[in-house]
């Protein structure tokens, strides 16, 4: 089934991308070029026909929207082409191929609410099978189309909602309630099964009652349900909750131990009979990484998780000192006698979401074991062995995503730090790949600075690469200023922060301002592991994490130092999530003097941070070692950003996302702006420049172009004014640069304090 993978294949140097010969590079990039870029941001195999569904994001700056076009690919068809145009502007998600006909099955957002809708894959007509008013959140079919699981958040118990006052309370007063918080948990949401019935109409949808696999209890309401997978006959569901049930004896696993420590519940993987309605454990540990796959037979299921409690492996892994949240393997589970066997150990960190990525009728699996190569595995009795590994084309930059296969090929998107997306199919007995789309044309018109791969090692003895953006112009021997993006890349191609559109990073922008770009990347070789076992030592709690990260940029510079090539009076630095925190730390701590920074949307572990946000206090304290409070308080005096503001004299540049709350300058202790203000705040008090802009229309990652525009055009316009002393000449720019005027005088002065900036972008 499966035997042209059979070949070990290795190409050290392919062309992937049309080369335009007779187009001129004529410009730099612009931030508008990276928003423009257009991202393919989800493909699905049909494995036995040899097509591809694949959705691909095009930004509309004009109207500041996405719009997303589904596509259906034939892969047999090798002409480079998007293929047909299924549908269009459509916001869906969650693709499976289902049926003898080949339909294709998705969420579709409408409204508030996600539909689930059928589609002919060649006329892309469109049936809607479950009529709701809910939301569904998620669903799975089985390979008939004859079964439908569906998932919907309900809605919030009345005990969690706080009830607005009376009048007559206003008057006289009222008690002041706690809002519910993350601590009260996730959202629960109710699961709902449908069957086609011999009419050919739907079901009226059951709701499912789950048994507690370790209490007993049976619930309707399942905190964070997700990876809902039925088995092809419709019979077993596969699927994952939180509950705070599990047994004492899983304690012994270190993993689930240090997960415990800063979180109230686990998630659990049951098995839910669809004939019987009984449910049982599915699997021995907690957290699935990967959606389950279910044999072709239905008799079991491959999943990416960690070693089962008190199996061999994870004694295994307990030896080997394996027990990071990284360290997974592929296991396959029977689903009538739950006996486990280990297919491939070692998922890499960068892919062990991926699962199999096609099992064959005999039983045969293929999955990706490294960046580039795809191994062939077949089961001997109890034991799977590897028969072959089929190495993808890599020159050393390439990077291969949502990768698929069936009987004879493997299918994926392809992309270099510096080459964007495109669709490919290889075929080993050919030796050859073959690009299936050119999807972003205009960028071959542009000149991109380009990623040299440099390699350094921090004081602790941890090596680290990076992808160190180089001018366009770069000149040997002249140095350049620097900016160092704090969360790493795996390769993916990289205008502003890739796919995931993180706000603030802007690594072409900058590069083609001559201005270094540095980021630290994973690869094959990264363990994470390693960076666990090289933290510094002699710190409270968590924090040799913060310093870990603050050393690993200190080591980086001083090799670049030594080499000629950045300017250490012109460095910025950039973070975002919780790299901000990282940030915030080393701007107090490092030996660094960055002369320029960026955070955004950053958890700070900061007093206020603390105090508003009660689901953090785990993990607050396993950062400083204990509360605010009694004998840890010195650890947060000495290391909490809140009581080391004197400490920041770095201009620093704060952006925050809303998620839909609005807040103005009179409503600016709103609860999303609060924590985030005790620094702004804090610094302007003490005289330091900082300013905040706010994003009331952004989750936490950045998705409306306008948005992502705005950010890149600012975080551009920032580090060439502090690291170039450089204005953009641009009118409507006047009254930006005469505040930042304002901001460097506040620098450049001890005494001097600020007033009559902006504190918020509207």
């Amino acid at each position: 089934m499966i035997r042209l993978l059979h070949r070990m294949i290795f190409i050290p140097i392919m062309v992937f991308h049309l080369t335009l010969l007779t187009l001129a590079q004529t410009r730099y990039v612009q931030p508008s070029d990276c928003v423009t870029v257009k991202y393919i941001a989800g493909m699905w195999s049909d494995k036995d026909s040899g097509q591809i569904a694949y959705l691909l994001k095009v930004p509309n700056i004009a109207q500041n929207r996405n719009e997303y076009d589904l596509y259906v690919k034939d892969t047999t068809n090798r002409t480079i082409s998007p293929g047909r145009k299924l549908l269009s502007r459509v916001e869906i998600s969650d693709v499976t191929w289902f049926g003898a006909n080949r339909k294709i099955a998705f969420l579709q957002m409408r409204g508030h609410l996600r539909h689930l809708v059928f589609a002919d894959a060649k006329t892309g007509a469109t049936t809607e099978p479950i009529k709701t008013s809910m939301s569904i959140s998620g669903y799975t079919i089985n390979d008939a189309g004859t079964t439908i699981v569906f998932s919907v958040e309900d809605e919030p118990s009345q005990s969690s909602q706080i009830s607005p006052p009376t009048p007559h309370n206003i008057e006289i007063g009222y008690r002041v309630q706690s809002a519910p918080t993350l601590s009260d948990g996730y959202r629960t949401k109710s699961v709902f099964i449908s069957r086609l019935t011999k009419t050919g109409r739907w079901s009226p949808p059951e709701q499912l009652v789950v048994a507690n696999p370790f209490t007993h209890h049976k619930d309707i309401h399942l905190e964070y349900a997700r990876h809902l997978s039925l088995s092809p006959d419709g019979k077993r569901l596969f699927f994952t909750y939180l509950t705070t049930g599990i047994p004492s004896s899983w304690m012994s696993n270190p993993y689930i131990k240090d997960f415990a420590s800063i979180n109230s519940s686990m998630e659990v993987m049951v098995l839910y009979d669809t004939s019987s309605r009984q449910t049982k454990l599915a699997f021995d540990n907690i957290t699935c990484y990967s959606q389950p796959i279910w044999s072709r037979d239905g008799r079991s299921f491959f999943l990416v998780t960690h070693s089962p409690v008190g199996s061999r492996w994870e004694a295994e892994d307990i030896t080997n000192n394996q027990i990071s949240a990284k360290d997974v393997n592929l296991f396959q589970v029977e689903a009538d006698t739950g006996t486990v066997s280990e297919v491939f150990r070692h998922v890499p960190p960068l892919f062990d979401d991926d699962g199999p990525l096609y099992i064959g009728a005999n039983g045969d699996v293929v999955t990706r074991t490294d960046s580039t190569s795809v191994g062939h595995f077949r089961k001997n009795g109890e034991i799977w062995e590897l028969q072959s590994t089929t190495k993808l084309p890599n020159n050393g930059s390439d990077y291969y995503m949502f990768l698929t296969a069936n009987a004879t090929s493997i299918f994926g998107v392809h992309e270099t730090i510096t080459v964007p997306e495109d669709l490919f199919s290889y075929d080993p007995s050919r030796l050859k790949i073959q690009m299936l789309t050119n999807l972003n044309p205009e960028i071959q018109r542009l000149t991109l600075a380009q990623a040299r791969t440099i390699q350094w090692t921090t004081e602790n003895g941890l090596p680290v690469k990076g992808f160190l953006f180089l001018p366009p112009n770069y000149t040997p021997g002249q140095r350049y200023p620097l900016v160092i993006q704090t969360k790493g890349d795996s390769g993916w191609f990289t205008c502003d922060s890739g796919p995931n559109h993180y706000p603030s990073f802007a690594p072409q922008p900058l590069a083609s301002a001559g201005i270094l770009y540095l980021i630290r990347r994973f690869d094959d070789s990264w363990n994470y592991q390693e960076d666990l076992d090289k933290m510094p030592v002699g710190y409270p709690g968590q924090i040799s994490e913060a310093v870990q990260n603050m050393n690993i940029w200190e080591s980086a510079v001083d090799m670049l130092d030594k080499a000629g090539i950045v300017d250490t009076a012109r460095i910025g630095i950039i973070g975002f999530s919780r790299t901000g925190f990282y940030t915030e730390f080393a701007l107090a701590h490092s030996r660094i003097s960055y002369a320029a920074a960026t955070t955004a949307d950053n958890v700070h572990f900061s007093f206020s941070e603390y105090w508003l946000f009660p689901s953090m206090w785990k993990s607050e304290e396993a950062m400083f070692g204990g509360p605010p409070h009694g004998l840890s308080l010195t650890s947060w005096e000495t290391y909490s950003v809140s009581f080391n503001l004197d400490k920041i004299n770095t201009p620093l540049l704060m952006e925050e996302m809303g998620n839909s709350t609005q807040a103005t300058s009179a409503d600016i202790f709103s609860a999303y702006l609060a924590d985030h203000n005790e620094i702004r705040i804090g610094l302007e008090h003490l005289g330091k420049p900082v300013e905040m802009y706010y994003y009331p229309n952004e989750a936490h990652q950045l998705d409306h172009p306008l948005a992502r525009l705005t950010s890149l055009q600012r975080n551009l316009d920032w580090y060439r004014f502090w690291l170039q002393d450089e204005k953009d000449s641009t009118p409507s720019k006047r009254a930006q640069y005469e505040r930042w005027e304002k901001l460097r005088q506040i620098r450049d002065s001890t005494t001097e304090k600020n007033e009559g900036f902006r504190i918020i972008s509207r």
